[in-house]
């Protein structure tokens, strides 16, 4: 996960103890997560020192009433040149980051389909 959302979440233990706590109440809830297919990689791209690629995803969830099918962007965000990567989650269809987001506005701009 990108460590600035792990910040966001009051460092790691907290924020797997969210994590877990959430996908809890929503399994007691009725929904569930039953597919995640992940696409290409797109091209890379750097900018302030930085590396960034999109991974386009398709999500289905299954919910009481309902089933939806999205699709999402995987943000992978390198230091080193694409070494090593880490991924946010934060870049998905049909919205841009607003200012103070998890994710660089570089990469939101740049990569991601307006589609």
């Amino acid at each position: 996960m990108y460590p600035p959302v792990i910040e966001m979440m009051g460092g790691p233990k907290k924020a797997l103890e969210r994590m877990e706590k959430i996908m809890g109440e929503m399994k007691d809830e009725g929904y569930a997560f039953t597919k995640y297919d992940v696409g290409e990689a797109g091209d890379f791209i750097t900018e302030d020192k930085k590396t960034y690629v999109i991974v386009p995803a398709t999500l289905e969830m299954s919910m009481p009433k309902a089933k939806v099918i999205t699709k999402t962007y995987l943000l992978g965000i390198s230091p080193d040149g694409g070494q090593n990567m880490v991924v946010s989650g934060r870049c998905r269809t049909g919205r841009r980051e607003r200012p103070g987001e998890s994710a660089p506005q570089v990469a939101c701009k740049t990569c991601v389909p307006e589609n």
